[in-house]
């Protein structure tokens, strides 16, 4: 995987963080855009593995025995870390930490301290023993229950709960029995016995549900809690809450969250259909579940929507229904239409490729690709995003964006000459979503006109790059426009510089996988520290790695080598950009350049850096070589911790 370090030593290390992400992942930029630099090819993640010392375990248990009560809290806290973070060897601490939570192990002059620090301390140590998942310990964190109040109970309800711990349902109930008890403890009881699905309790819950009260948090919870108790038959109650307020509504859908059936899908069925997007979505989740098929006609019959307009209004369905501002109702609508798998479903899913939110718009995508391999959608489906793909990308650059990302990935070629005509409009995500579709599409008759829009972008990058790092070093720059002629700075206008480098990163990278080496030029041009942007630069090197794989000249190859082996301290060269050059000195088998291979495959520094140099060792030799080890390092930053070092089969490894 090549990452990028985006920084131009000391005077511009920050301002270049905002500019380049130092990370190049296979899904970072807009998302889905993938990068083929980043698998061919796909180098091991350098791994990290924290170890414990040994020691750790008696020093807590040690601190734990302290008389005073900061460092028993504090060690408390620090046994409930190593618990979450899964050490063996932590049973011993369980006892001291019972005592702690029970009291037994004050002396008598100790039972004096502030009742604020013994509440603290026992937190803490229930905290720790519910993540060490002492069940053991259940009667004791029960007894707390009733003497430190809700901050006790909401740590240890739950836990006795998941582990049904029988005699603490008692208590639950008397809870709810008890008109005084405050109503964050009736909640911690209610969701409890929804939990361990006590029957008993269905009555009493049943009531707080219809009383009507202004508590709707409350009657959400008993509704919650009712519908896993009682998994049928619940119709009827629901039926009497459907002409209340919105919380009513809500309630009647949390009551037959468990349930299915005829009755259960009718009532839904109505439900879904509510003007409140609460309550539609909370219907829909559930009939998505029990009748995805139903949810589908049902979403068809109200009319599927497309979205809200711009200024965010809702309109109106043909059955009166307003379409939901809420893209998670949009997205379940879209989840139900998809679920059908009809030609129909993909016409009537297909203008949300539009969609307004992210979320919605990029699902849509997904499932019309997954869809694909159906042959008898395919050909819709082209239809469909053909047919987005040749709308005013002004006003719909979200649908062009997802359509372009939808035929590359499907390789329909007919609509390369609209993608080239794309990738120069005036949205970036059209232009990017534009050019990765020719990338994959891989047409050769579109290699000339993206060849001319990248070396246009080039030359415009150039400048502005020059420009940008004079002002860096407190120098005034002589400005963009005398420098960049007209179709320069056409093809840049109103761009900004990263969009631009991530752009032309894919035009590098679609010369490099086709072997167009009318581009050579313009790749060579990027070599240069600080020539273009950091992405545009690592793909062109790479691109070069590919154009040359049967040997290089020795100028280029020489010129990677600089590249790999600039470490000037106030100005190092671009993580990402050293990574490419060792891959494409692998490629070339530049078997002059294994010295300087050998030596950053070795040192100890950036291990991506390492990881290319040794591939690029085994792609010139032919010997195989394993991955890096692991690096092993001590988790510090304990409140106490041993001094000493130990050896590497003296530690605790966290449990897988």
């Amino acid at each position: 995987m090549i990452t990028t370090a985006c920084h131009l030593g000391f005077l511009v290390r920050l301002p270049l963080l905002v500019l380049f992400p130092c990370t190049l992942g296979a899904q970072v930029y807009r998302g889905d855009i993938d990068q083929p630099m980043q698998e061919n090819p796909k180098l091991p993640v350098p791994q990290v593995v924290e170890l414990y010392h040994r020691r750790l375990v008696p020093l807590m248990k040690m601190a734990l025995a302290r008389p005073d009560v900061e460092t028993r809290r504090r060690a408390a806290d620090a046994v409930g870390q190593l618990a979450a973070a899964r050490i063996d060897g932590l049973e011993s601490l369980v006892g001291p930490l019972e005592a702690i939570l029970a009291g037994t192990d004050l002396k008598r002059g100790e039972r004096q301290v502030l009742d604020e620090q013994a509440a603290v301390l026992s937190l803490a140590a229930a905290r720790a023993l519910i993540r060490l998942e002492a069940r053991r310990t259940a009667a004791t964190l029960l007894a707390q229950l009733a003497q430190r109040g809700p901050a006790m109970a909401a740590l240890v309800d739950p836990a006795l709960a998941r582990w049904d711990f029988q005699p603490a349902r008692a208590l639950w109930m008397a809870r709810l029995a008890d008109p005084d008890t405050s109503r964050s403890l009736q909640i911690l009881a209610i969701e409890a016995l929804g939990t361990v699905r006590h029957g008993p309790a269905a009555e009493r819950l049943e009531k707080i549900v219809l009383d009507g009260g202004p508590d709707a948090a409350l009657r959400l919870t008993a509704a919650r809690a009712l519908g896993q108790i009682v998994t049928k038959a619940l119709e009827p109650v629901a039926e009497r809450l459907l002409d209340g307020q919105v919380h009513d509504r809500i309630v009647a859908v949390a009551l037959v969250s468990h349930h299915d059936g005829s009755a259960t899908t009718s009532l839904l069925h109505r439900l879904a259909g509510d003007r409140e997007p609460a309550v539609a979505a909370a219907a829909l989740e559930r009939l998505m579940q029990i009748d995805p098929q139903g949810v589908g006609q049902l979403v068809e019959g109200l009319g599927l929507p497309p979205q809200p307009d711009e200024a965010g209004n809702a309109h109106e369905t043909s059955t009166g229904a307003p379409v939901s501002r809420d893209p998670r109702i949009r997205q379940l609508m879209a989840r139900a239409i998809v679920h059908q798998n009809t030609a129909r479903a993909v016409t009537l899913v297909g203008p949300m490729l539009d969609d307004h939110h992210p979320q919605v718009r990029r699902y849509v995508r997904s499932q019309l690709i997954r869809m694909d391999a159906d042959p008898h959608l395919s050909q819709v489906i082209r239809k469909v995003a053909v047919s987005m793909l040749d709308r005013d990308p002004l006003d719909h650059w979200r649908g062009i964006e997802q359509a372009a990302l939808v035929l590359g990935t499907l390789d329909h070629e007919p609509a390369a000459g609209r993608l080239v005509e794309l990738m120069s409009v005036a949205h970036p995500a059209v232009r990017l979503a534009a050019t990765v579709a020719l990338r994959r599409l891989a047409v050769a008759h579109t290699l000339v006109p993206v060849h001319e829009r990248a070396a246009a972008i080039s030359e415009a990058t150039a400048v502005m790059m020059l420009d940008w790092v004079a002002r860096m070093r407190g120098i005034e720059p002589v400005g963009l426009a005398p420098q960049m002629d007209a179709a320069a700075r056409k093809a840049v206008k109103d761009i900004q510089l990263e969009d631009l480098d991530a752009q032309e990163a894919q035009m590098m990278q679609m010369f490099g996988q086709m072997g167009y080496r009318e581009a050579e030029p313009l790749m060579r041009r990027h070599i240069p520290k600080h020539a273009h942007g950091v992405r545009a630069r690592a793909a062109a090197i790479w691109a070069l790695g590919q154009l040359y794989a049967a040997g290089a000249p020795k100028l280029l190859a020489g010129q990677l080598r600089d590249r790999l082996s600039d470490l000037n301290p106030r100005d190092p060269e671009a993580i990402g950009v050293r990574q490419a050059s060792a891959i494409a000195l692998g490629r070339m088998k530049a078997v002059e350049h294994v010295d300087a291979l050998t030596h950053f495959y070795n040192a100890v520094g950036r291990r991506e850096v390492a990881e290319a140099c040794r591939w690029a060792l085994s792609r010139i030799d032919g010997q195989t070589r394993p991955p890096l080890p692991v690096i092993y390092r001590q988790k510090t930053g304990f409140f106490i911790q041993p001094i000493d070092g130990f050896q590497p089969d003296e530690h605790l490894l966290p449990k897988p």
